[in-house]
């Protein structure tokens, strides 16, 4: 079993280059840290090689490492024990009947939680524009818990995106507060649904609600507005639950 025990050794200087978005880019892998996501993207069958403090039986090569090796390799700041590498999805045809398509989602965790309820929901397919958080960054992936493994993840651009989906028989619906939105427990939804999501600060702009079939809110009591993930995750458990 090959060890390695320098941080100066060609590979790991190699794969460090995956913190960043661009290199991630250009070898399309990313790492992952831990038992869970190293799990989920075996299952997946996203795993290419492992990185590990001990011995690991996973299907895959498993290269020992010296703890500061890992280390170079982690974003946490406590003593890693194993780090994944991984590919990026391949895309693929088909769409399902249900799409999430995110415009500048900037927060890492809303990004992630978005993922999450996405794959929970039945909104296997996601759409982001370039302004979102990069879906394969490790605070998105660790908040979307290995869903991103299980999701086919396309960067698009939302001017294109939603009427290509329209012509394809999908429904449209961007989520703003407006007065002429339609509240969320008075929608049926068709079967094939995408839901139109935008930025946690400036929201998303009118030239794309123009694009959409519709404008939709949630309901509330008090207070103006919810979180993007929140708002999101509530859509797509509602149109689940009635296409279920």
């Amino acid at each position: 079993m090959k060890t390695i025990e320098s941080t100066s050794n060609k590979e790991i200087k190699a794969l460090c280059k995956l913190h960043a978005k661009k290199g991630r880019l250009t070898r399309g892998q990313f790492l992952v840290e831990g038992m869970h996501l190293i799990e989920e993207a075996k299952e997946a069958g996203r795993l290419l090689k492992v990185f590990s403090i001990e011995p690991l039986d996973l299907g895959v090569e498993c290269v020992l490492c010296f703890q500061p090796v890992l280390n170079k390799l982690s974003v946490q700041r406590s003593d890693a024990s194993c780090i994944g590498l991984c590919s990026m999805v391949q895309g693929r045809s088909d769409l399902g009947d249900h799409v999430l398509l995110l415009m500048d989602v900037q927060d890492p965790g809303n990004m992630g939680t978005l993922i999450r309820s996405a794959l929970s929901f039945g909104f296997r397919t996601i759409y982001y524009s370039n302004g979102c958080a990069d879906p394969y960054s490790p605070k998105v992936v660790q908040a979307s818990q290995g869903a991103l493994f299980h999701t086919l993840l396309q960067e698009v651009k939302m001017e294109s995106a939603i009427p290509a989906l329209r012509k394809d028989g999908f429904w449209v619906a961007a989520t703003a507060l407006s007065a002429y939105s339609k509240f969320l427990h008075d929608v049926h939804f068709p079967k094939k649904t995408a839901f139109l999501l935008g930025n946690e600060g400036s929201g998303l702009p009118l030239s794309l609600i123009d694009l959409c079939d519709a404008c939709i809110k949630v309901e509330m009591d008090c207070f103006e507005s919810l979180n993007v993930g929140v708002a999101g995750s509530l859509c797509m458990y509602s149109c689940f639950i009635q296409n279920s």
